[in-house]
């Protein structure tokens, strides 16, 4: 029997090493290096996986921003060059964000009654601090689409027991063939005391696109400190500005002149066709008359 038992525990821990080899991880080239700035909503925030004038500014990330980590390594260079579109915005209450991209397994989330375990695969994890947080004093929260098309919330970090739980107003996913969008929104109050949504306060920010299969996950992780080889690690993460307001560009009015222009353009009329008649009638009358007097003097 204890032969048995030993047989039992040396496959298990073979097989668990085999799955250790297996993972790997990729840090960021500008580990602790990472800052953007983002700007003021210009419109009114709408989840419905459309970009609006004014809703969103683009952050132009960088593959140096980029981590990854993986259980199979072979995924790790697709997991640290996933092509991905980020929006990010906010006002007095909110922080937004916008995702997009094309997920090269196709979307895949079978969590429905699973939420804490949808970091393997087809779900967004959101992380936020304050700017000069460390370890695992942070926000951490999923949304995640699933296959049967079930939304699912989970919150893994709530440093400042603010008791936040994204609900259905706070995101949104669609997927259309292997295109996976997010829109989403954080209130200040889940994870800071300090920001208050004024131009000039900082935040740190770390996000992870999840988009593995079942448990075989790959995380494409901008900045760190979510998944991965260093943990938990606020410090790690993205330092954001606040910024100005997002400029929306509209078509310039036409100037006075141009009004002007257009006007005289549309008044302009021919002239009356009863005065090139008259002439007409005049002509051929003096011709007949001419004529006349030529056959009488002849």
């Amino acid at each position: 029997m204890k032969k048995v038992f030993s047989l039992i525990l040396a496959s298990l821990l073979v097989a668990g090493m085999a799955v250790a080899a297996s993972a790997a991880y990729q840090a960021e080239e500008d580990l602790q290096n990472i800052s953007f700035d983002i700007h003021r909503i210009n419109a009114t925030w709408t989840p419905d996986g459309e970009w609006s004038d004014g809703e969103y500014a683009e952050v132009a990330h960088e593959t140096t921003w980029m981590s990854a980590a993986t259980g199979d390594e072979a995924n790790l260079d697709a997991a640290k060059n996933l092509d991905y579109k980020l929006g990010m915005s906010y006002d007095d209450q909110y922080v937004y964000g916008y995702v997009q991209f094309v997920d090269p397994n196709g979307h895949d989330n079978a969590w429905d009654d699973e939420p804490g375990n949808m970091w393997y695969s087809g779900a967004l994890q959101i992380n936020y601090s304050d700017a000069d947080e460390a370890g695992d004093q942070r926000l951490e929260y999923g949304i995640g689409l699933t296959n049967n098309g079930k939304k699912i919330t989970n919150t893994w970090g709530d440093y400042l027991g603010s008791g936040f739980e994204a609900t259905d107003a706070d995101w949104y996913c669609d997927v259309e063939g292997d295109t996976v969008t997010y829109e989403f929104r954080t209130p200040y109050s889940a994870f800071s005391d300090t920001v208050k949504g004024k131009e000039g306060d900082k935040l740190g920010f770390c996000l992870v696109i999840s988009w593995g299969n079942e448990q075989d996950y790959i995380h494409s992780q901008l900045a760190s400190g979510c998944t991965g080889d260093p943990g938990k690690a606020a410090d790690n993460y993205a330092k954001v500005t606040l910024g100005d307001q997002i400029v929306v560009e509209t078509a310039a009015p036409e100037t006075e002149a141009e009004v002007v222009d257009a006007a005289a353009a549309e008044t302009t009329t021919e002239a009356p066709k009863t005065f090139d008649a008259g002439i007409i009638a005049a002509v051929a009358a003096i011709v007949s008359a001419a004529g006349y007097a030529i056959s009488k003097k002849h």
